[in-house]
């Protein structure tokens, strides 16, 4: 309850370092401002809520999302797992993020139906494939993650021959048009006669499996 004197420094997205002061005395005054205009509060019922205007496991004091770095406890999981034998390759199903996948294309064609030709040919040619994609969720936390960190304007993609953005990293910050160009890639473009011939390519006793979640 009492002022603890303890700072603390946090970094906010656009790289602005602010130093915060926790004053436990500020929630001793609530307390006691309880007990006033005859309200007469159970203090153990009180003591009970939070007594900031968000809990601290969900946004920090300056209203930024809580985040954890979730790689950090891949470690743990996997500390007392012996390293698994590889199969071969055509015993193996890949998994391939396709929203990596988006983001680390070099030499960017000119129109969608070459940039998605292009990303079909950067998958493997051999055993099944799991090509996942995320999910984009209007209002979600990770939508409002996103939404901080910049937000690209909308385009219209008219169809395959739409010409690609100038800058496409600014395109694909926008939840609205990487849902169009996923479904440009898998409904025309990845089921059209030019990339059936895929199967053509690989072992005859496995077919590759594309699944976008």
């Amino acid at each position: 309850m009492a002022n603890m004197h303890t700072t603390a420094k946090t970094q906010t997205p656009k790289s602005k370092v602010t130093q915060y002061k926790q004053q436990g005395n500020v929630a001793f005054q609530l307390c006691v401002k309880s007990q006033n205009q005859g309200l007469q509060l159970d203090m153990k019922e009180l003591m009970t809520y939070l007594l900031t205007v968000v809990p601290f496991s969900l946004a920090t004091a300056d209203g930024y999302l809580t985040k954890t770095d979730k790689a950090k406890a891949f470690q743990y999981l996997t500390k007392d797992c012996p390293d698994a034998e590889v199969p071969p390759v055509t015993e193996t199903l890949t998994v391939y993020d396709g929203n990596a996948c988006f983001y680390y294309l070099k030499d960017i064609q000119e129109n969608f139906r070459q940039i998605s030709t292009k990303v079909f040919d950067m998958i493997g040619r051999k055993g099944d494939v799991v090509f996942s994609t995320d999910q984009y969720i209007p209002e979600s936390v990770k939508s409002m993650e996103i939404c901080q960190r910049g937000c690209g304007e909308k385009l219209i993609l008219r169809g395959e021959t739409t010409k690609r953005p100038p800058d496409w990293k600014s395109f694909l910050s926008n939840d609205e048009n990487k849902v169009q160009f996923i479904k440009l890639l898998l409904i025309l473009i990845w089921r059209s006669q030019s990339c059936s011939g895929y199967s053509e390519t690989v072992s005859r006793t496995r077919t590759p499996i594309f699944t976008f979640c």
